[in-house]
């Protein structure tokens, strides 16, 4: 079983079944990079990061996203559902330069996610 992006649009697909549509991944202009994909007990979830390499827009660098979603399963059918709460947890995703400051996003990796989702209780 494994989380596979095509044209952000995760999907879930196990071997010898068919692939379940998990959810979307905002789009930022270009398509997203996805940096990690981990799983919780009954969840995905995925960083995504955008490159902004705009000298006319306020903010330079990458742009990134926390998204979680939530495995359900009705009349043997499974779906996906997102978690808001998740994705507001970890904020606006800036790492570069804000306005012209300095700004880092602290969670990049799946560790400084899990480390934050455990801090919070979630």
């Amino acid at each position: 079983m494994n989380a596979t992006v095509f044209d952000q649009q995760l999907v879930w697909k196990c071997n010898g079944a068919e692939a379940v549509p998990i959810g979307t991944i905002g789009a930022e202009g270009s398509g997203a990079d996805i940096v990690t994909v981990f799983y919780r007990p009954n969840e995905i979830v995925v960083l995504a990061r955008w490159t902004s390499g705009s000298s006319a827009a306020d903010f330079q660098g990458d742009l990134y996203q926390v998204d979680a979603f939530r495995l359900e399963q009705a009349s043997k059918q499974t779906t996906f559902r997102a978690v808001p709460a998740m994705t507001k947890a970890f904020g606006d995703g800036y790492d570069g330069v804000l306005n012209g400051k300095r700004v880092t996003f602290p969670y990049k990796n799946a560790a400084s996610i899990r480390k934050r989702l455990a801090a919070l209780g979630l």
